[in-house]
């Protein structure tokens, strides 16, 4: 996919238009320097406005803002059932805090 022509976005972004991007269901208000950003790493623009880093924002997403059960089943597996009392859907930082701590069904 061709980059926009970022002189546009300058001129767009001096005569007051503002941006907006989409992740996960959730928009977000853009600066136009986040854009650039944005058009090389959207995980690192999306990891930087939901407050983590970009590896905690992949294990996020790729968790579905879920948090899994932390107990161990006797034939050694982890147990992949949602945590219980911890909600689903939840935001970045919300779920990192719950994953970082013991969570069992």
């Amino acid at each position: 996919m061709a980059k926009p022509n970022l002189q546009v976005l300058d001129y767009l972004s001096s005569k007051g238009v503002h941006f907006s991007i989409e992740d996960r269901g959730s928009n977000y208000w853009v600066r136009r320097e986040q854009i650039e950003v944005f058009l090389d790493d959207p995980d690192a623009l999306f990891a930087e406005l939901n407050g983590v880093t970009k590896f905690e924002y992949r294990d996020w997403r790729e968790a579905g803002g879920c948090v899994r059960c932390s107990a161990t089943l006797r034939s050694g597996k982890p147990c992949s059932r949602l945590a219980k009392d911890v909600g689903i859907l939840l935001s970045a930082q919300a779920w990192l805090a719950h994953r970082d701590r013991k969570s069992v069904v």
